[in-house]
């Protein structure tokens, strides 16, 4: 089973019921199928030579179409984000894409296509590194998305009748995931247009939702209503627990349930108010996963010492595009262990990523745009707590002396490099960085500085 073929076989049985739904108007799964089918063959006749296909729509609903378009002719898409920096876009595009969709797929006939794909092809290409850096691929098969379906399911509650509601953009994992889940399953997604806004929310009436932490921050603000709700789905950063109980308190009969995972692993573990997990740590095990400690030297742990968490399931991905094949164990990224009870605690990261509202950001590539200016002496761009993005990066600066740089001149030099939410958020400047011993800049004792207030960073305004 592919994941076109499960689409194909639900959209067959369910004919006019809605599968997606924005504002008042809803198109039928009989026309959806139509509409991806007659996309996948003007799509497969331009095609003239081998590679993904790179997604860069705005509209949710042709992003959708042209996603399941590629899944029925095999060929692996990537949604990526159309406000990336172009030169970040291009350098993205240059590799390993035989071309890009930048326009609605308009079909302009139906034929059913005749390719037989196998569920272990390549179907999905996620950007794992957003705008930093060297851009990364981690390709995922059809058969380890449906795994991860079949895993939410053993865990979840979802229903025939359900609605899910998916407010993000689609070229986030969290919420293309949730929005093809639910037309596997024959569900109604529910797609608000245009950017995330919480005054558009209610007008939906939905089973399921899914949030990033900082979407969830807004509408705990507004005291969003959604009328039906039973699930929040909440990942890509984790959620303070301030956060996570002000939801509680606002919506007190509602699950809300937090993801550990990455694009790499898909779900790693969960936290559910109806089915919780111990205090301090990432949640308790999904169903098929399993974890292995390791020490610095690659042997695992025994008991419950803490090391390098690894991954192995049916879930993970098949490689990094360009790169070899994955190995049977993935590293997750994080430092931890693992208690009797099957949960999950971290204790550190092994890289320097940022997670902030769900995207990953890259401080040593920033460092490096940074101290090429030439009136910077050194960068350091560290992550700081953020009750509403999880996570934010800030810039701390040694200027060359008798150099200066507002912070505006800054701000808008990253935004231009990385784009806005791969940006720092604050800058702060400092006469000198501490180093180690080796002469390298001392991260850890920056961030130490920052979060007791140390007068020697000094915000610039």
């Amino acid at each position: 089973m592919t994941l076109f073929a499960l689409f194909a076989r639900i959209a067959g049985e369910l004919g006019t019921k809605p599968a997606i739904r924005q504002r008042n108007t809803a198109v039928s799964y009989a026309q959806l199928y139509n509409r991806v089918i007659g996309a996948a063959t003007r799509i497969e006749a331009q095609l003239d030579r081998p590679g993904g296909i790179a997604i860069a729509l705005r509209d949710r609903v042709e992003l959708l179409i042209a996603f399941l378009a590629c899944a029925a002719i095999g060929r692996p898409a990537a949604p990526i984000d159309p406000d990336l920096p172009k030169a970040r876009l291009d350098l993205i595009l240059s590799r390993h894409f035989a071309t890009v969709i930048r326009e609605p797929v308009f079909p302009t006939g139906y034929s059913a296509p005749a390719i037989a794909h196998h569920p272990d092809a390549e179907f999905y290409w996620g950007l794992t590194s957003g705008s930093t850096g060297e851009p990364k691929l981690v390709a995922r098969s059809h058969a380890s998305w449906i795994a991860s379906f079949e895993a939410a399911e053993q865990v979840f509650d979802f229903h025939a009748d359900d609605t899910i509601l998916v407010p993000g953009p689609l070229h986030h994992s969290l919420f293309l995931y949730g929005a093809i889940h639910g037309l596997c399953r024959g569900n109604c997604v529910a797609l608000p247009p245009g950017p995330f806004r919480v005054d558009r929310l209610s007008a939906y009436q939905a089973s399921h939702l899914y949030v990033i932490p900082f979407m969830l921050g807004k509408m705990i603000a507004g005291q969003t209503p959604i009328p039906g709700l039973r699930q929040v789905f909440c990942g890509g950063a984790k959620l303070e627990p301030t956060l996570s109980q002000s939801a509680k308190t606002l919506w007190p009969d509602i699950d809300l349930v937090e993801f550990y995972g990455a694009t790499e692993t898909s779900f790693v573990s969960f936290h559910s108010t109806k089915r919780p997990a111990n205090s301090g740590s990432v949640g308790r095990i999904f169903p098929g996963v399993r974890i292995e400690i390791r020490d610095t030297e690659g042997k695992p742990v025994n008991g419950s010492g803490s090391g390098e968490i690894f991954v192995a399931s049916d879930m993970l991905f098949e490689r990094y595009v360009g790169g070899l094949q994955a190995e049977k164990w993935v590293s997750a990224g994080d430092v931890g262990w693992l208690d009797g009870d099957n949960c999950l605690y971290l204790t550190g990261r092994k890289n320097r990523v940022i997670n902030s509202k769900g995207l990953k950001i890259h401080p040593e590539q920033i460092e490096a745009a940074l101290t090429a200016r030439e009136e910077i002496e050194a960068a350091a761009v560290i992550g700081v707590p953020d009750l509403i993005r999880g996570s934010a990066a800030v810039a701390v600066i040694a200027f060359k002396p008798g150099r200066q740089t507002e912070r505006a001149a800054l701000s808008a030099f990253c935004r231009a490099e990385f784009g806005e939410g791969y940006s720092p958020l604050r800058y702060y400047q400092s006469d000198r960085l501490p180093t180690t011993s080796s002469g390298k800049l001392a991260f850890s004792a920056i961030a130490e500085g920052l979060d007791r207030g140390d007068p020697s960073y000094r915000e610039l305004t």
